[in-house]
């Protein structure tokens, strides 16, 4: 069954997998659903409490399986290890999507019960190229869709076009409601009524734009646009500023 705010969780290491994890972000949000992927930096040894929501929330697991992917994983206390701890606790469907086939099998330098764990679970190839659209669509329609059935009765809500134009996460009543890449378009459900949403800069978790939005009509188009880019900016250039001040009072001393 599908879970309150995602459906599928998308686990990926940021050394090499971040461009590869946001292609399947775009190409999974189809026929309304709802994926999560996480775009903030976090502490190797921390997982934080919105992403253990979320891999609970979602009853599928995506890992996306890079040559970095399982590198740091004998380290208990990483995060991608945890990450995939708690799907295979919680009895998520495990999808490992092998890029390229840089993978062959679980690698022998985890430690052995982790890998049994993982073993269990069939590694699928994605290669790019011609046939990499039909090739994710397999996937999403052998292996993704079935779990999500049925698919969510949206008819008592009214779908919102949701424009950023920088990486942010959008909560709705302390809730993270979306993970929005910049300058893509992700679809919410909201059912009628007024809604109160902040928008928060995944880069500068301090930056954030509140929004409140009224529907009215369910049949009707409704599109929320984020403007973080330039505040972001601002903060980026503000940490530089510091940085180089620094550099320059130790040359003085």
């Amino acid at each position: 069954m599908s879970g309150k705010n995602f459906d599928v969780f998308i686990s990926y290491r940021r050394s090499d997998g971040t461009d590869k994890a946001r292609i399947l972000d775009l190409a999974f949000g189809i026929d309304n659903c709802r994926t999560f992927l996480d775009f903030k930096s976090i502490g190797a040894r921390a997982i934080d409490k919105r992403l253990e929501d979320a891999v609970i929330d979602a009853p599928v697991f995506v890992m996306v399986l890079t040559p970095d992917y399982f590198s740091r994983c004998n380290d208990k206390g990483d995060w991608v290890r945890k990450e995939i701890e708690l799907a295979l606790d919680n009895g998520k469907k495990i999808i490992p999507i092998n890029y390229d086939s840089v993978l062959n099998g679980v690698p022998d330098y985890l430690d052995e019960e982790f890998r049994n764990r993982i073993g269990c679970h069939s590694f699928l190839d994605l290669h790019h190229g011609t046939s990499f659209n039909d090739a994710v669509k397999g996937i999403f329609e052998r292996e993704i869709r079935p779990h999500l059935s049925p698919i969510h009765n949206n008819d008592d809500k009214a779908k919102v076009s949701v424009k950023a134009d920088a990486d942010c996460e959008l909560i709705l009543d302390d809730e993270i409601v979306a993970s929005v890449q910049a300058v893509k378009t992700k679809q919410i459900f909201v059912e009628r009524g007024e809604h109160f949403f902040i928008a928060r800069s995944t880069e500068f978790p301090q930056i954030e734009e509140e929004i409140e939005k009224i529907v009215n009509n369910l049949s009707s188009k409704y599109t929320i646009k984020i403007k973080l880019k330039d505040r972001v900016e601002q903060d980026n250039n503000s940490i530089q500023n510091k940085k180089n001040d620094k550099v320059k009072n130790i040359f003085k001393g």
